[in-house]
């Protein structure tokens, strides 16, 4: 089933290219056209350059509790050429406890698998 629609699809775009969101800490102020300047075809502060920066600024600003998160990113099909919402990257805050646990069990794992390919 396929819930995506082209009404989604052209929300989806017009937050992304919109100049007119002051919740987010990465909104630039928008700048006036000249008669010689030409708009970009991609506003420049949704690049890939940008990216991790505007992450980075999510992540520790926040005041949220949040243990997970996950960035979504824009792209096109190469086949069809419509847009799809895909991983674009991810992030982990647990306490460093939890971090230990996870690593203990990992190696604990990895010697468990060792000894099976020895039996």
């Amino acid at each position: 089933m396929n819930l995506w629609t082209d009404d989604n699809a052209s929300m989806m775009e017009a937050f992304m290219a919109s100049t007119d969101l002051p919740g987010l800490p990465w909104t630039p102020a928008p700048t006036p056209l000249t008669n010689n300047s030409a708009p970009a075809a991609t506003p420049t502060y949704f690049t890939q350059e940008t990216l991790q920066q505007r992450l980075q600024m999510l992540i520790e600003g926040g005041r949220y509790s949040w243990t997970y998160a996950i960035f979504w990113q824009l792209s096109n099909d190469a086949g069809s050429g419509s847009s799809l919402l895909g991983w674009g990257d991810g992030y982990y805050k647990g306490s460093e406890e939890g971090k230990k646990k996870w690593k203990a069990k990992t190696a604990a794992s990895e010697a468990e698998q060792e000894h099976r390919k020895r039996v």
